[in-house]
């Protein structure tokens, strides 16, 4: 981790920098023992509107796939590290700005952060985020989305997400097979309590680590009306092994919201005439018929 470093986009300062990392990598490989390699290599990048970076960002796409994936397990994919809010204008000296124009101004120095930001900038289209989710995988590696906000309250690192949030940071983060990393320490959490009941569900472990290593991403944007570009909801599947598929669906809005999808959306053959769904939070069982 080289943080907030000037990295210039082009072949000799991307090379300089991955340099770096792949002797660190030997170094690594030469102890003989198994280890996680975890890599952030940012570059420098010209801002766009709206500013969900402070000019450089954590992407490994400039650098290339097959040379990020022959030194790393998982690299980081974020436009700059997390911060614990669902979507906040941040100052780059970590405090939050009230006035939403700021990040939507490039020339200015805010950028949007938070929960909501590190999902959306994955598919925005422009440089270092054309998209990689194929880039995941089992035997391939993985996209590291930054560590959980959740088991976190009120700092100075931003108010903190709701336990429905933490809900839904840690579903998409199992939908994506992103690493589930915390940040409190572990021998403190009590049995029983929300962070607990969040991290220790055997059922989100069993959709995160299913055996057949295929992340899964945003299938499907429900928006508020036709003309709008603010999306209200999404659907999010995961292709897991033996057939079956984890879904999400995420409401991004503060209202509640009324989604659905068809067995083709959700990556099931037509030819299903019934379905058995769990809820992983819930427990509840349902079946549903075609």
């Amino acid at each position: 981790d080289i943080c907030n470093a000037v990295v210039p986009n082009t072949t000799k300062g991307r090379n300089r920098n991955f340099g770096k990392f792949e002797t660190f990598g030997k170094a690594l490989n030469a102890t003989g023992r198994p280890m996680l390699y975890d890599v952030s290599l940012i570059v420098s990048k010209p801002r766009a509107s709206p500013a969900y970076d402070y000019n450089y960002v954590y992407s490994p796409e400039p650098y290339g796939e097959e040379i990020v994936r022959s030194i790393a397990n998982m690299w980081w994919s974020v436009p700059v590290n997390k911060f614990n809010c669902w979507k906040c204008c941040v100052h780059p000296q970590e405090f939050i700005v009230d006035d939403e124009q700021a990040c939507n101004d490039p020339n200015k120095l805010p950028a949007w952060r938070g929960l909501l930001p590190i999902l959306d900038v994955q598919d925005m289209k422009t440089p270092g985020w054309m998209g990689h989710w194929d880039w995941a995988g089992k035997g391939k590696g993985w996209n590291h989305l930054d560590q959980l906000s959740s088991c976190m309250g009120k700092s100075w690192y931003g108010p903190g997400l709701t336990p429905s949030e933490q809900v839904a940071q840690i579903s998409l983060w199992a939908i994506m097979a992103s690493p589930l990393i915390i940040p409190p320490d572990t021998r403190k959490i009590q049995i029983g309590d929300l962070c607990h009941s969040l991290v220790a569900n055997p059922k989100m472990i069993q959709v995160h680590q299913d055996p057949a290593g295929i992340p899964g991403r945003p299938v499907k944007n429900l928006y508020q009306h036709a003309s709008s570009k603010e999306i209200q909801g999404q659907l999010w599947v995961r292709p897991l092994s033996k057939g079956a598929v984890a879904i999400v669906f995420f409401n991004r809005s503060e209202q509640r919201l009324w989604m659905d999808a068809t067995w083709e959306e959700m990556g099931l053959p037509n030819t299903v005439e019934v379905v058995q769904a769990v809820n992983v939070w819930t427990n509840e069982i349902m079946l549903q018929n075609a």
